[in-house]
């Protein structure tokens, strides 16, 4: 037996050794007597056997000592299964306790801290890539992030955007199918557990009729909706039938507007006309808004006031007879003339939003949108640096959104932290006021933005901090011009978007309390292709 053999003979002698003696000290209360000597006859021979210079003791030896664990050792079934599984349950737990404890990793859905941090971005095209084919498109989205999609409808039915439907983070909901009347109903917009989707989502490719719903959901990203592109196109004119049935359906609105703005025109007809406009005017001020098409048009403003009066009536609140009638007035000539082109496929007219007010149904087959989707960055979070010092401003900061007025709950989201504790905050475009003054030395990153700067060469200059102008009620301290302020607390900090045109952030809802924080986001680690991979500023 040469050096390395004796060795290795006198390390597995060793570890019996101590297999056996924990054995004894586990089980020393429930082994027979005899069996207990013979446990410790055979250790004692073990260690002399060890401690002697005799190599051919060694083997019998081990032989000895592992024939007595075995006999006193009980049999398990599939061992080499337990111990993989109790493997994966020390590193499941390990991870966690990293991700709870260090770093955890989150996913930036929206484009609001752009061009710092890019959140589901898009690019249209019509076919795919040679890098998009089957063989390699799982290769290049596990390297950039990428991946080719074609969203088409798997059924004939009316189409209607779901707007403010955030169930799919980053994506803007589409719904197709058949629902009582025009516009989506409550059951169609009401969220759905993501099982319970895939199984009715199943269940209407393949014809059971228990699971499926009747209409399905398609999900396209955000900015497909800002660029005007795919579904939200402008001069996107629909074929022969249903421009047909779309300028009927505006010769017989026309017809009831004309009928209620009459002087002699009863409450019954004046009720009929806006309960059929009301579905119709929704859909387009929702489209325009959304999409910011349509809003310089002639028929903007008409569409605005009989939306405004649709809103008052579904509040119950009254709507004096005069006023109804001068609204209907305004809308008779916008649909006469909608009517018209209509018929002639006129590319000016507002054709998606009309064909979903009036419930027009779209054929199968028909392409939502095609193109590249680029999945958000991943950053990791540092959950332990703010329990070692203060949050600092500048720093891109990661919050639940739990217990804020005007924010998804049980979320979080991501912003820069702009404003600390006990602060007087403005913003005075493009820069911050602190406290009645332009903030000064600013950090790096918050000086960037004010002076609106390119990051690099790849990306769009800063726009600047701006105020939010006109918001709804919802948003009961939102810095809508020069002269709001908001006061933080002294466990109060203010977060803003670097990208403020398009940022739901602290100019809207107010301030984080410190009880919120998670902590700072340090680097991109996903995708590596990414120009903005590694640390973040």
């Amino acid at each position: 037996m040469n050096f390395w053999q004796r060795r290795k003979q006198r390390n597995h002698l060793q570890a019996l050794l101590h297999h056996a003696r924990g054995l004894r000290h586990m089980r020393e209360d429930l082994l027979p007597p005899a069996e207990l000597s013979a446990l410790d006859a055979a250790i004692q021979g073990a260690v002399q056997a060890h401690r002697s210079r005799d190599d051919g003791a060694l083997p019998a030896a081990c032989e000895s000592l592992g024939a007595r664990i075995e006999a006193l050792t009980p049999p398990c079934a599939m061992p080499g299964w337990r111990e993989n599984f109790e493997v994966l349950v020390v590193a499941l737990g390990v991870a966690m306790a990293f991700r709870a404890y260090f770093y955890q990793p989150f996913q930036i859905p929206t484009g609001s801290m752009q061009p710092t941090l890019y959140g589901i971005s898009s690019v249209e095209q019509a076919a795919p890539r040679t890098r998009d084919l089957p063989g390699m498109k799982m290769a290049n989205w596990l390297w950039a992030g990428e991946w080719f999609t074609q969203v088409e409808t798997r059924r004939p039915g009316k189409v209607a955007v779901l707007w403010g439907d955030d169930r799919v983070p980053g994506y803007t909901t589409v719904a197709c199918g058949r629902w009582p009347g025009a516009l989506p109903t409550e059951a169609v917009i009401r969220r759905e557990a993501p099982l319970v989707r895939l199984l009715a989502s199943v269940g209407g490719r393949v014809g059971l009729s228990w699971f499926d719903r009747g209409y399905e959901l398609y999900f396209l990203p955000n900015d497909v909706c800002a660029r005007q592109t795919g579904l939200f196109q402008r001069n996107w004119v629909p074929d022969a039938p249903r421009q047909k049935q779309t300028a009927e359906s505006l010769r017989q609105l026309a017809y009831w507007m004309q009928a209620a703005a009459a002087p002699n025109a009863t409450d019954e007809a004046r009720a009929m006309a806006w309960q059929k406009v009301a579905p119709v005017v929704t859909a387009l001020v929702d489209w325009a808004q959304r999409t910011g098409s349509g809003r310089e048009a002639a028929w903007w403003n008409a569409v605005l006031v009989a939306y405004r009066v649709c809103e008052e009536q579904g509040q119950r609140r009254v709507v004096e007879a005069d006023v109804e009638r001068q609204v209907c007035e305004l809308l008779y000539p916008v649909l006469s003339a909608w009517a018209t082109g209509a018929v002639t496929g006129d590319p000016t007219i507002p054709w998606f939003p009309l064909l979903s007010g009036f419930g027009v149904e779209h054929p199968a087959g028909e392409t939502l949108w095609s193109g590249v989707v680029t999945t958000g960055d991943f950053v990791f979070v540092n959950r332990w640096a703010w329990n070692f010092r203060w949050p600092q401003r500048g720093e891109v900061m990661v919050f639940s959104t739990q217990g804020i007025h005007g924010l998804q709950q049980g979320t979080h989201y991501i912003k820069r932290m702009c404003g600390l504790p006990g602060e007087t905050l403005a913003i005075h475009p493009p820069e911050i006021w602190i406290n009645g003054a332009p903030l000064a030395a600013p950090p790096p990153t918050i000086a960037r933005v004010a002076r609106r700067e390119k990051l690099a060469s790849w990306a769009a200059p800063y726009a600047g901090y701006q105020v939010v102008g006109a918001v709804d009620g919802r948003y009961l301290h939102a810095l809508r011009t020069e002269a709001d302020s908001i006061q933080l607390a002294t466990d109060e900090y203010f977060a803003m978007g670097d990208n403020t045109r398009n940022s739901l952030d602290g100019r809207y809802w107010g301030a984080v309390p410190r009880r919120n924080l998670l902590g700072p986001a340090s680097m991109i680690y996903w995708p590596f292709a990414s120009h903005r991979w590694g640390r973040i500023e």
